[in-house]
């Protein structure tokens, strides 16, 4: 019987394509592909017969193929390749040779691959017609494009070679790819700190802005030297690490770093971390310093050897060039701009002559606790257009070949299209030109200076001229480049913190020679300084005839006498320290010399810095043991008593906690015990006790009198019960309060009548409620710790009730939240896990609670404000530490004032009282002599300063039991610092008595004053007396101006000139108007005005901005001409900025104009976006089809008067 066996069927839920791969298919390799390569055909039978040019490069992948990924079935030594041998494309200036013989070589080469093909297939006569059409085409696309299908053929650039050798011991910490870099950010870095200036700088001559083209000048060659010192042989460095900054480089190992996305080239750099601290250094016999030339072009030079246009020649010629044109164009042999410290690199045996260079060492705080040393330059200076030094950065742009360069020749376009030539550097040099540009903003340098110099003769490169020069404003010039420093910050930061993370030890940035990455290696100590010392041993092995064993031997046995010779002083040595309790330092002396001189240098810094207790001995000891001692007198307390003296020192102003569950840490010094709120403070105090014993002694206690008021859910509770559970301070709420006397005074006549009021379910009255937190508030903690009122006072009634009992908080912050934040915070709160039983805090609870605070919250401010002025808002939707640190400031600044104007006044000196919560009915009552008068300015100025007009106590002090009150913050300081020059006996001038002060009066007040007269003829005295009693100054006052002094009555023109007659009221008064006046100004009515005058004074100013709006805007409205769109948009702008309208109406038709301008953008809008070809949906901008469809939509809506009405 027939059996039928069915096909395994693979069924694949998940995905498309087979569930596994055969065994047969598992090791195949594969051609790799690229999202960007097109899918062309998907297999061909016809091999070559059917080829087309057009489609040769169209479909292959940006890969290549090859036969590294042909396969064999099996694998033999046919598909193994050791080297590449792919044909090298010549570069484009060396093609063209012989090109008649390769065309006619092509051509035949062609004509037999085309034999082959028809011997090897039959074609039909359809198919030979076809063909013959596709050759005949291809011919004419040939004889049309072939030239421009030449010149596209993908320029293929030689494999670079790596700047230094990778070597397999290197191990890769961390890959950066460019793309990545591109997109960091690091803003807001702050100016930098100069820290040294060193070196001597020439001046510019400015004769070289003339040089052109025509009038060419040949480019000298200068003899001086020039100092490329890295970081760590930089001896100004070396001194700074002790004491500035952690990351350490020169301004071009920054700009390179910084610049990096842009660079092609290979370079690297060596990175050495010590002890926290970062080095950049450049290797000793890298090529760092070198300039390279076309480094960006599209096509780079590819000459290798000795041409004098391989890379390398090029970029010794460029630096050539550079060192020459920096030092030609100043003026030398005349006299020099020198900084305070000479040139750190000139050394007294040193011959020739010093290139012009100025240094600035700079300090920048990129955050996160990295302070970035950096060693800048400056070329030269030059005076500037106002006769002010600047600072100046020369550099020469050098032309090698116009034919291999961008194709433009300099001395045909230098001088009519500079920008053209700019445009050609910039593509080709965008890394150098970067670096250069990022050298000048580092250093601070005022303008950046560019010569044009080019060969002499295109096959020589010894020989140049100077065709230009051109100067840029360097922040100018990095925005023309697109330079942006926030992004060379940013890369700058993810390189340090990169380092950061790593173990002490050596590393080395390198560029990828030829991919767009940077990568971190760890490296030896010792790499790249190990082949001079193999050289040296050579050659002294070389020297001596000894054998290698007997040497060796010998050495041992040298080497170990010294060492147990060493070994045996250094511990006789150390015993001897160790008896003298002299502290000892271990380090490794292996390596290189700066380094261990750094680490002395940083090891050795807390002994020179705690010089002075060097030999102070403080022993730690348990608070059980401290409290004992002080108890049978063997020790004596400090002076200090329980306050920390480490944070005091810190600014500290509140006693820590003592007593059970608050730990202290003390310590003996000499006789006296000094307690220590951690073990941290301890230590500190232990290392460098003369130090924190120089302060003064700690300020009187002053106990913290807070109130937190704010919504309900706005954490009120929390921050009390922090206050309270830190600095021991007493958190009381008026619930609180009620049950403490219910509790501890159950029989007193309070807690009867609140027992009244509750068994009846009644609310206790807020006069019971104020009694009871008066009881708590006698409690000891309160007194000494001070208190937090948690969510009290919530109205007026209540703060008069405080006011009555004195109970005054010192300050009242209030937690602001909104009404939606407090209902989520509720919901929270009743959905929390954590809660157990259920409270009275449901959605319409929490809404009444909410509404009560917001209609008695705004008359608590405001009487805080008024009184006290010692309401201070807090945003309660801010994070829970930030609310607690915002507090906690608050807190500290309040007692801070307090304790300073309590030893002030116990000193017998004046003491600021702003927000020291004095209301004004008690400030008059302690008024001095000088009543509200300044008496600063009338002492100094002879001024009357009526300082009444100010509300607040922020210019007041006390003295000697009596308030003064100051014009302003400079008289303040003026009077705290010598009382006594003010205030009588010894104040130069006193008070005039009451009536002959000036007094300001209303315009009602005048009338009742009547028939008292206006002096002068209501001309105003100050104009008519400052402008030299002039015919000119003969002014009318403004009737609402008017002053009252010694019985008489004055108007003024202006306030200003009100409140200098108050001041000088004896400067102005009397005095007497000329016989002749000026007419008098009558009024005229506007209706009596001619037409145009009449339009002018009523509604020119209206007309006048709409039209300028119309005319600066120019609207088009869709399907609307431009007259009616004018029209409409004048209608919009008069009603929107109708000053008789209503701010309502006004809003809204500004609104109605706003919509109007974005209707009118859509006609530019899709003007700009729209193309003549049909783009796909997602190539579109996001918007594009939303404002299409709206444009549309307005087609055939005419606009109706009912817009405007």
């Amino acid at each position: 019987m027939a059996h039928f066996n069915p096909p395994a069927i693979q069924d694949n839920p998940d995905g498309w394509g087979p569930c596994g791969i055969p065994e047969r298919f598992k090791d195949m390799p594969y051609q790799p592909f690229s999202k960007g390569d097109r899918l062309g055909k998907v297999s061909d039978w016809t091999g070559t017969t059917y080829q087309d040019r057009r489609y040769t490069n169209k479909y292959s992948s940006q890969f290549g193929s090859g036969s590294q990924y042909a396969y064999y079935h099996e694998e033999d030594d046919s598909s193994f390749q050791l080297v590449d041998t792919t044909k090298v494309q010549k570069p484009i200036y060396q093609r063209g040779r012989m090109r008649f013989g390769q065309n006619r070589f092509r051509r035949d080469q062609q004509r037999r691959q085309q034999q082959q093909a028809a011997n090897m297939q039959v074609l039909s006569k359809t198919q030979k017609s076809r063909e013959r059409d596709r050759q005949r085409q291809l011919r004419k696309w040939q004889k049309q494009f072939g030239r421009n299908i030449q010149d596209q053929r993908k320029f293929q650039v030689r494999h670079r070679d790596a700047s230094v050798q990778v070597r397999d011991t290197w191990e890769v910490k961390e890959e950066m790819d460019f793309p990545r870099l591109a997109k960091l950010n690091l803003p807001n870095i702050g100016e930098p700190v100069d820290i040294l200036r060193c070196g001597s700088m020439e001046y510019y001559d400015k004769n070289y802005d003339r040089v052109t083209a025509k009038n060419e000048k040949k480019l000298m060659r200068i003899n001086r030297i020039f100092h490329k010192v890295t970081t760590t042989d930089d001896p100004v460095i070396r001194k700074l690490t002790k004491s500035e900054g952690n990351v350490f480089a020169t301004d071009a190992i920054l700009a390179t770093l910084m610049c990096c996305t842009r660079s092609v080239y290979p370079w690297d750099i060596i990175v050495q971390r010590v002890g926290g601290k970062l080095f950049f250094d450049k290797r000793d016999d890298s090529e760092f310093d070198l300039l390279t030339v076309s480094e960006t072009a599209t096509e780079p030079p590819q000459d290798e050897g000795a041409s004098i246009n391989s890379p390398r020649n090029l970029a010794l010629e460029a630096t050539f060039i550079n060192h020459n044109f920096s030092q030609q164009v100043l003026r030398m042999g005349e006299e020099k701009h020198t900084f305070q410290h000479p040139n750190p690199f000139v050394q007294e045996d040193e011959d020739g002559e010093v290139a012009s260079v100025g240094y600035r060492y700079r300090k920048w705080d990129l955050g996160n606790g990295i302070e970035l040393v950096s060693r800048c330059e400056h070329d030269a200076i030059m005076m500037g257009p106002s006769g002010d030094i600047q600072f100046i950065n020369v550099k020469a742009l050098n032309e090698w070949d116009s034919r291999f360069s961008g194709g433009v020749d300099w001395r045909s376009r230098l001088d009519n299209q500079r920008g053209a030539v700019l445009a050609t550097e910039l593509k080709n040099n965008r890394f150098k030109l970067a670096k250069w540009t990022a050298c000048a903003l580092l250093a601070g340098s005022d303008q950046i200076k560019f010569g044009y110099v080019s060969r002499a003769n295109v096959r020589g490169s010894a020989k140049h001229v100077l065709l230009g020069t051109q100067q840029f404003k360097p922040i100018e010039f990095a925005s023309q480049i697109n330079l942006s420093m926030d992004n060379a910050w940013g890369i700058l930061r993810c390189i340090v913190d990169t380092c950061q993370k790593l173990s002490d030890g050596k590393y080395l940035i390198m560029k990828d020679p030829n991919k767009p990455v940077i990568r971190v290696y760890s490296i030896p100590d010792n790499t790249f300084e190990s082949d001079e010392d193999e050289e040296e041993e050579e050659e002294e092995e070389e020297e001596e005839e000894e054998l290698e064993e007997d040497a060796t031997d010998r050495l041992k046995n040298d080497l170990a006498e010294v060492y147990d010779n060493d070994v045996n002083r250094l511990e006789a040595a150390q015993a001897s320290l160790e008896e003298s309790l002299v502290p000892r330092l271990e380090i490794d002396g292996g390596r290189k010399p700066h380094i261990v001189r750094y680490l002395l240098s940083k090891k050795l810094k807390p002994f020179i810095s705690h010089r002075h207790s060097m030999f102070e001995r403080v022993y730690p000891i348990n608070e059980k043991l401290a409290r004992k001692m002080l108890q049978v007198g063997y020790k004596q307390p400090s002076r200090f008593g329980h306050w920390c003296p480490v944070q005091l020192k810190d600014g500290e102003c509140i006693q820590p906690m003592q007593g059970p569950g608050y730990t202290l840490y003390p310590a003996i010094y000499r006789q006296h015990i000094y307690f220590m709120a951690t073990p941290e403070n301890r230590e500190a105090f232990a290392q460098d006790p003369m130090t924190y014993l120089k302060q003064p002694s700690p300020k009187p206690v002053v106990p913290i009198r807070m109130s937190i008021i704010g919504p309900p859910k706005s954490g009120k509770t929390v921050l009390a019960k922090r206050f309270a559970e830190i600095y021991g301070m007493m958190r009381l709420s008026v619930g609180e309060a009620m049950r403490h006397v219910l509790t501890n005074q159950p029989k007193s006549e309070l807690a009867r009548q609140m027992n009244l009021h509750l068994k009846k379910g009644l609310t206790v009255p807020d006069e019971l409620a104020v009694q009871a937190l008066e009881i708590s508030l006698m409690d000891m903690r309160c007194q000494t710790r001070g208190f937090i009122l948690d969510g009290y006072p919530m109205t007026q009634k209540q703060i008069e009730l405080l006011t009555e009992k004195s109970i005054i908080p010192v300050r009242v912050i209030e937690l602001q939240l909104e009404s939606r934040d407090v209902m989520i915070r509720a919901t929270k709160d009743r959905l929390s896990p954590q809660r157990s039983l259920p409270l009275h805090d449901s959605a319409q609870i929490i809404a009444i609670r909410l509404a009560n605070w917001q209609k008695e919250a705004t008359a608590v401010r405001e009487w805080y404000q008024k009184e006290h002025k010692n309401w201070i808002p807090v945003d309660g939707d801010q994070s829970k530490w930030w609310v607690w640190h915002k507090a906690l400031d608050i807190s500290r600044e309040s007692v801070v004032q307090i304790q300073t104007y309590l030893q002030r006044i116990a000193d017998g000196k004046a003491a600021g009282i702003a927000d020291m919560c004095i209301t004004p009915h008690e400030f008059v009552d302690r008024l001095g002599d000088f009543d509200q008068y300044c008496p600063v300015s009338l002492a100094l100025k002879g001024e009357l300063v009526d300082c009444s007009t100010n509300g607040t106590l922020e210019h007041a002090a006390e003295f000697r039991g009596h308030y003064y009150k100051m014009a302003g913050k400079e008289e303040l300081e003026q009077f705290l610092a010598e009382p006594e020059r003010f205030v009588p006996p010894l104040a130069p001038r006193k008070l005039p008595p009451p009536h002959m002060l000036p007094k300001r009066r209303t315009s009602a007040e005048v009338r009742k004053m009547f028939p008292k007269k206006i002096e002068l003829q209501g001309y105003c005295p100050v104009t008519f007396l400052d402008g030299k009693c002039r015919y000119e100054a003969i002014v009318h006052g403004n009737p609402e101006l008017v002053v009252e002094y010694r019985e008489n009555l004055y108007y003024f023109e202006s306030e200003a000139k009100l409140q200098k007659f108050m001041r000088l009221p004896e400067k102005y008064w009397n005095l007497t108007l000329p016989h002749k006046l000026p007419p008098p100004r009558e009024p005229v009515p506007v209706s009596t005005l001619p037409m145009l005058g009449y339009m002018e004074q009523t509604v020119s100013t209206a007309i006048s901005k709409a039209l300028t709006a119309v005319g600066c805007f120019k609207p088009k409205y869709p399907y609307v001409s431009s007259t009616r769109s004018a029209l409409i948009y004048v209608a919009y702008h008069l009603k929107a900025y109708n000053p008789k309208s209503s701010e309502y109406v006004r809003k809204k038709y500004k609104q109605k104009l706003m919509k109007f301008e974005e209707t009118c953008e859509l006609i530019k809008y899709l003007g700009d976006n729209m193309t003549v070809r049909y783009k796909e949906p997602q190539q579109r901008p996001i918007d594009f089809d939303f404002k299409l469809s709206q444009f549309l939509a307005l087609r055939g809506i005419e606009p109706t008067p009912t817009w405007i009405s």
